[in-house]
């Protein structure tokens, strides 16, 4: 079924939202507020419908034309249509809107004429200084002789020369890998980029294939990859396709390992290991999460999903002991390793399961007993930190900062500490991922007594 429908707003997820005649919301792709677009339905639900976007009978003057070629095909990015001022105008107002439906969290980011039943007052969003060649990351897939990226909600692959959200250190060292004949060998290549010299960013590869690959396969493989005059080392796996992790390492050559820093300090992580993939908004994100905690040196801090220490050890500056804790043992290995190289003596690294999983409560509320932390950092994956979230209510530290990808998880745990006897005094969110939907919000939160 064909009609025509006035895009008004953008959802979480990076679709154009317009409503039929009866007031039925119906979600677009690729669209922008202001089209006016003639739009096919190709999914209809009990409170919403999903359409495609056949052609713009009106165009948004938010809109600009993508820089990418393969943008709408490619699962990478949602938004280059749109003009990035307005992407980051409209990322604040969907973590508003996202706050409020689902963890009834009301922020205001007018400060003129704002009331208290406005709820807290929001900080500016932070814009990236580069829209482009900022991403220090990226996986690419490898089938039937294609290298690229996903479709959106499929395993088809896109195939790709270079991505302009690269840097182009990633785009040179994806070309010649692509030029010298894996396709197959190999299902999956990460490539990192290492800023561990001033005069020249480097990159390490991890190969992933579903063969253990015979000793002289191997070799060969080796020697051809040798060749890529940007890489300084790479790993090669032995991992199923769709599988996660770093799978069975079959052999390392060089150094796998990448460097960053924050301020004056140096950060190393390896292959497979989480890492911010935006360094220069990474650093902003520090500032930010450093502010809010208010730290004075007579506290603890305890940083919960702290991977290689990436808050912890700028934040142990201001504590009197800092604490992080993680699943991930080679991060935790990472992390004490970083503390090292920094020369901090106040920070300290353990293993938790902060997340969902079995054991987790009791885990971080065990941590909690022992730590008496005076301020919490919350940094989890996208799907929050439920039961982390239950032990900080139980264990009542003073302050809590809640970082997160993801505002409806953060909706939905921020309602528990609300419930719990939290206020929220501050808010704001940090785009470290422009053209796309994701966004990086911020959180601080006060105990009411």
């Amino acid at each position: 079924m064909k009609f025509e429908i006035e895009i008004t707003s953008l959802a979480y997820g990076g679709r154009g939202i317009g409503r039929l005649e009866d007031g039925k919301v119906v979600f677009v792709p690729f669209t922008a507020p202001g089209d006016v677009a003639e739009v096919e339905l190709t999914k209809e639900k009990g409170g919403f419908s999903e359409a495609r976007l056949l052609s713009l009978k009106k165009k948004s003057p938010m809109r600009r034309e993508p820089l990418c070629p393969v943008f709408t095909k490619c699962g990478g990015c949602q938004w280059q249509h749109i003009k990035y001022e307005e992407q980051v105008k409209w990322k604040g107002e969907i973590f508003k809107e996202t706050l409020r439906r689902i963890g009834g969290v009301n922020l205001n980011s007018n400060p003129e004429g704002a009331s208290p039943s406005a709820g807290v007052l929001m900080d500016a969003p932070l814009s990236a200084a580069e829209e482009f060649e900022y991403r220090s990351r990226a996986g690419f897939h490898i089938r039937d002789g294609k290298w690229g990226f996903f479709e959106t909600s499929s395993n088809k692959i896109v195939e790709i020369d270079e991505c302009p959200l690269l840097r182009p250190e990633i785009n040179a060292t994806f070309k010649e890998l692509k030029d010298i004949g894996l396709s197959n060998f190999f299902h999956t290549v990460d490539i990192a980029l290492d800023l561990s010299s001033q005069d020249e960013a480097k990159t390490v590869a991890s190969f992933f294939s579903e063969s253990r690959l015979g000793k002289r396969l191997k070799t060969d493989l080796v020697r051809a990859i040798s060749k890529v005059k940007a890489l300084k080392g790479f790993e090669i796996n032995f991992r199923r396709r769709g599988a996660r992790g770093q799978g069975q390492v079959l052999h390392t050559e060089g150094d796998v390992s990448t460097t960053y820093k924050i301020g004056s300090l140096t950060f190393t992580a390896e292959t497979g290991v989480f890492t911010q993939v935006n360094p220069a908004q990474n650093e902003n994100l520090v500032e930010k999460v450093l502010s809010y905690s208010e730290l004075r040196e007579r506290e603890n801090l305890l940083d919960l999903f702290s991977g290689i220490g990436n808050l912890t050890l700028p934040l142990a500056k201001g504590a009197a002991h800092a604490l992080g804790a993680d699943i991930d043992g080679r991060a935790i290995k990472r992390a004490k390793e970083n503390k090292k190289i920094n020369d901090i003596v106040n920070a300290d690294f353990t293993r938790c399961q902060a997340g969902g999983g079995k054991g987790a409560y009791e885990e971080v509320l065990k941590i909690l007993a022992k730590e008496k932390p005076a301020v919490v950092i919350l940094d989890p994956p996208r799907g929050g930190a439920p039961e982390a979230t239950k032990a900080i209510v139980e264990s009542a530290p003073l302050r809590v900062i809640y970082v997160s990808c993801n505002p409806a998880t953060l909706a939905r745990d921020s309602s528990v500490l609300i419930k719990g006897g939290y206020k929220l005094v501050k808010a704001g969110i940090i785009d470290l991922f422009p053209q796309t939907y994701h966004l990086e919000g911020v959180l601080s939160f006060v105990r009411c007594d």
